[in-house]
Formats: C-alpha cells, sequence, structure tokens
C-alpha cells in the first residue's frame, strides 16, 4: 500500500492500519517535516514502513515485473519486446499528452484495481509516467 499524502488523523493512515494488520507492505512518500499533509508518512517510515524515493523502490514488491529505469534525456530507448495483451491494451489506452484514470478504466473495461496494478508495472518498465490528478502519460 502505497501512502504519498497523510494528515494525522487521515483516511491515508487508516488505510496505512488496515493494511498493515492485513499482512501487507506500506510504501510512503516522505514529505517536509514542516507539511501538515507530509505528517503521517513521516510518521510510518519512523515506525518501519519503507520510504518511496523513486520508482526503483517499488520494483522489490513486483518480482514478475522487469524494472528498467528512467531512460537518460535525449530520447526513448529499447521498449519491451513483449507485454500481455493485456498490459498493452492498458498502455494504448494511456495518451501522449495524458489520460485520466477514469478514462483508461473506460476504454479498457478492465476493474480499477486491476487497472491500477497494471500502470504500476508499465511505470515500472518505463512506458508510462504519472501526473497529479490521477493523470498517466505514455513515455
Amino acid at each position: 500500500t502505497l501512502i504519498i499524502e497523510a494528515a494525522v488523523g487521515s483516511g491515508a493512515l487508516i488505510t496505512a492500519g488496515t493494511a498493515l494488520d492485513q499482512g501487507r507492505e506500506v510504501v510512503a512518500v516522505p514529505g517536509p517535516i514542516t507539511s501538515a499533509q507530509s505528517v503521517g508518512c513521516n510518521r510510518l517510515i519512523r515506525d518501519g514502513a519503507t520510504p518511496y524515493l523513486e520508482p526503483v523502490d517499488l520494483a522489490q514488491f513486483y518480482p514478475e515485473v522487469t524494472f528498467r529505469p528512467p531512460e537518460p534525456p535525449g530520447g526513448p530507448g529499447p521498449r519491451p519486446a513483449t507485454l500481455s495483451a493485456l498490459h498493452r491494451q492498458v498502455a494504448q489506452s494511456v495518451g501522449p499528452d495524458g489520460s485520466h484514470l477514469d478514462t483508461i478504466v473506460a476504454q479498457c473495461g478492465q476493474p480499477v484495481g486491476r487497472v491500477l496494478a497494471i500502470l504500476c508495472a508499465l511505470e515500472l518498465q518505463g512506458l508510462v509516467a504519472q501526473a497529479p490528478g490521477r493523470l498517466f502519460r505514455r513515455i
């Protein structure tokens, strides 16, 4: 479970607690110590959550995904030769200028959780990038 922002007493912390109760790993994005929205994440990290600093930090939780670090500036590198049909469908649903998660889900006809898992895998492979507001763009 990845926690991006969490104020004290927020729903994100309730979700993190539920994940821990179910034996799931909790990963948290650290934030400025002066931000009320970062207090929860910083405390989760202090209490043992895995800090999320870059995409490779999630790779350990997805051994079935081959992680490809982001390409250096100057153009795209080689793309994976084989994607499953569903991974390819999700990747093609993501526009180069960005597509909202709801649009991708509607185009794919798959459950939100499955689409998010595939988008995460595609992000780890360097094929898509996530922007604020649940927008995803093809790289």
